[in-house]
């Protein structure tokens, strides 16, 4: 058997095996939103709504319209984007000005990315004593099934007791389901 041409082989399985291990073949992740990004991307710690990058591409964190509510209402918990278990009563707090109330209560209801209702409850207040125009809140939420999907919203509407859609409001914030 020719010997250079063994030589050729060996030289030629080193370069083969040195060139995988320097950039290995991997199944490429699609990074396609901000959830996706954070298991592999570069999460900008000091940013809110987070953003994450990875290569050129950056995605911002889904917080719902929680920075557009601020002034009216705030959540304690469950924060936007969060992992909520089913299988056990969820407890919603937070602050809300006190026109977000009537009679000292407000709903909140959770949906399935689907639209079914999968819980309610009024948030009652917890005070009536405010603090920085905020009085707190409390609900718990006993979910009436498992949600058809992985995914859903929280909505914390604004009492309306006129029913006027024109003074509806609502904080609407995305959540997960586990």
């Amino acid at each position: 058997m020719n010997y250079k041409f063994l030589l050729s082989l060996v030289v030629l399985g080193i370069v083969v095996s040195v060139f995988f291990l320097l950039f290995p073949w991997q199944k490429a992740q699609v990074v396609k939103d901000f959830d996706s990004c954070a298991g592999s991307g570069v999460i900008d710690p000091e940013a809110y709504p987070s953003k994450c990058s990875i290569g050129s591409k950056q995605f911002t964190q889904d917080v719902g319209n929680e920075i557009e509510k601020i002034d009216l209402i705030r959540i304690d918990w469950p924060r936007p984007g969060g992992t909520v278990q089913t299988d056990k009563p969820l407890i919603v707090d937070g602050n809300a000005r006190e026109s977000w109330f009537h009679n000292g209560s407000f709903p909140i209801i959770i949906k399935d990315d689907t639209g079914t209702v999968i819980a309610s409850a009024p948030a009652v207040a917890q005070s009536f004593k405010e603090m920085e125009g905020f009085i707190s809140y409390k609900a718990t939420l006993v979910f009436s099934g498992a949600a058809k999907t992985d995914k859903g919203t929280l909505i914390l509407e604004a009492a309306n007791p006129s029913g006027d859609a024109s003074k509806a409001n609502a904080m609407v914030l995305p959540l997960k389901f586990e």
